[in-house]
C-alpha cells in the first residue's frame, strides 16, 4: 500500500484508511473528534479556498484531519476550514495549528492518544461534505495544563492558561497575568526543547507594577514608587547623550573599585578644576627666609578624603 494518498496527503500506519467521499454516510448533525495531520497553507494547490479568483481575498487556512473516535474512526477529512478563525471586517485572529509529527513510528507512536496534533472537533456546514469546518478544540490527552482551582484568592485564582511554542500566560481574577518561558516548546516525545530558558518571566499586577525576573536577576517597577534592578552584572550604554537625575539624594557606591573615566569630568556643577596624584601643578611656597615662590611640581601624595564642587 503507497504511504501518500492520491490526493497527496500522508496515511497513517495505526488507523484504517477511509477517505471521506460524497458517499460517505456521515450525519447531517454529527460532531467528530479529529486530530489535525497536516496544515494546507492558502498556498498550497490543495487549498479549496483559493480555487476560484473571486474568493482570493478571503483565501482561509485548512488542514486534513483523521478521524479518532466512533465508527468512523480513522476516516480521512480534507481541507477542514478553521471556524475559529475570529474577527469582523476590520479584526481578526488566527493561530496556525499543530499538525501531529508522529510518523511511520510504530502502531504506539502513531496511535490516535499518543501523537501531538491538536485534537479539534469537526461538523459539516448543513451536513455538505464539501463544507467540513472546525467548530471546537478537544483537550489532547497529554495536555498537562494547569487546571484552575475553586477561587478562594483573586491573586491566585486562575481564570485563563495558554501556552504556545514554550511560552505560558497565565490570566488571575485579580487582573494580574504572568508570561513565563517554561523550558521550550516540547519535542515529538513530550520533553522540553531548551531547559536552560526555564525560570524567565513578567508578572503584570492588578495595580500596574511589573516584575521582570530570570531567577537570579530582577527589574521591577512598582506603580507611582520606584524602579529596582538587581542584577550579577549591570551594563548601561548609549550611542548619544545620558543623563542620571534625581529630585533627591542619589547615591553611587561600591565595594569594590569604582572608575570614573572621560574626556571632561564636572563634579559638583563644574566647579575648580581638581588635580589629581601625578599631575602637575603649580603652587605657592615660603623659604626660609619668610618669602614667597611660585613652585612647579607633581603631586605625590594627597589625602584619604577628596571633597570637589562649586
Amino acid at each position: 500500500m503507497s504511504l501518500v494518498n492520491s490526493q497527496g496527503t500522508v496515511r497513517h500506519s495505526s488507523l484504517p484508511i477511509k477517505p471521506a467521499t460524497v458517499s460517505s454516510d456521515f450525519g447531517k448533525n454529527d460532531i467528530y473528534l479529529a486530530r489535525i495531520d497536516e496544515v494546507i497553507y492558502a498556498d498550497d494547490e490543495r487549498n479549496t479556498s483559493n480555487q476560484c479568483p473571486s474568493q482570493k481575498p478571503n483565501t482561509r487556512l485548512q488542514y486534513n484531519v483523521t478521524i479518532l473516535e466512533g465508527p468512523k474512526a480513522g476516516t480521512q477529512i480534507f481541507a477542514v476550514t478553521d471556524g475559529e478563525t475570529r474577527g469582523d471586517g476590520s479584526n481578526h485572529k488566527l493561530r496556525v495549528r499543530k499538525a501531529t509529527t508522529k510518523k511511520f513510528k510504530g502502531p504506539e507512536s502513531d496511535s490516535p492518544a499518543m501523537s501531538d496534533g491538536e485534537y479539534v472537533l469537526v461538523a459539516f456546514i448543513g451536513g455538505s461534505l464539501t463544507a467540513p469546518m472546525i467548530v471546537g478544540s478537544a483537550p489532547h490527552p497529554l495536555n498537562t495544563a494547569t487546571t484552575p482551582s475553586k477561587p478562594t484568592d483573586p491573586d491566585t485564582d486562575v481564570t485563563e492558561v495558554k501556552e504556545i511554542n514554550g511560552v505560558r500566560t497565565t490570566y488571575y481574577a485579580s487582573g494580574k497575568h504572568v508570561i513565563e518561558t517554561m523550558g521550550g516548546p516540547k519535542d515529538s516525545d513530550g520533553n522540553r526543547t531548551n531547559a536552560s530558558a526555564a525560570g524567565t518571566k513578567t508578572t503584570i499586577k492588578a495595580d500596574g507594577s511589573i516584575e521582570t525576573t530570570d531567577g537570579t536577576q530582577t527589574i521591577t517597577i512598582e506603580k507611582g514608587s520606584k524602579i529596582t534592578i538587581a542584577g550579577t552584572a549591570t551594563e548601561m550604554t548609549s550611542t548619544g547623550n545620558m543623563k542620571l537625575k534625581s529630585s533627591g539624594i542619589a547615591e553611587v557606591k561600591s565595594t569594590g573599585i569604582m572608575d570614573v573615566d572621560g574626556s571632561l569630568i564636572k563634579v559638583g556643577g563644574g566647579g575648580p578644576s581638581a588635580a589629581r596624584i601625578g599631575d602637575m601643578v603649580i603652587s605657592e611656597g615660603v623659604d626660609s627666609n619668610g618669602d614667597s615662590h611660585a613652585l612647579i611640581g607633581h603631586i605625590i601624595g594627597g589625602s584619604v578624603l577628596s571633597l570637589v564642587g562649586g
